[in-house]
């Protein structure tokens, strides 16, 4: 079976899909996908956990004094150690800025297949695809508080 079909199998009577009862069943199911796709090294976990905890703690204290986030976690930094670069200094380098639009971009996308069905988000989406296109009055590049040319 795969993932999505294990999971789907431990969908509970009220349509359900229970994060807790999802670990118990791949923790007694060793030869499952789910298993393999589980981290069972609890010193590992633990480590991973704590990782996340602090990403969190990042987003969530340090912002703004109007409490907007100050910082930023660039997908190329991941793939050396991570880290969080001042938005700032993000959006004054051309080359980092355009990096950051891509992430968003991409991290819309996962957004809009989530959200597809809600056809009130439409105009939304639309957008999306005028910015992804460059096609919005020479605003790609520019701070958003910047003027257009």
């Amino acid at each position: 079976m795969t993932v999505a079909q294990e999971l789907l199998a431990l969908t509970d009577e009220s349509g359900f899909i229970k994060p807790h009862s999802v670990v118990e069943w791949a923790r007694e199911n060793p030869d499952s996908e789910l298993h393999k796709r589980l981290e069972w090294d609890d010193g590992l976990a633990a480590e991973e956990w704590r990782l996340w905890q602090v990403r969190h703690l990042i987003a969530v204290n340090v912002v703004s004094d109007e409490g907007k986030r100050v910082t930023i976690s660039l997908v190329q930094d991941r793939h050396s150690d991570g880290g969080y670069r001042c938005i700032d200094q993000v959006m004054s380098n051309a080359e980092l800025r355009a990096l950051a639009l891509s992430q968003a971009l991409a991290e819309f996308r996962v957004w809009q297949r989530k959200y597809q069905y809600l056809r009130e988000l439409a105009q939304i989406f639309e957008a999306a695809d005028q910015v992804e296109g460059g096609r919005v009055s020479g605003r790609i590049g520019k701070r958003i508080d910047e003027p257009v040319e």
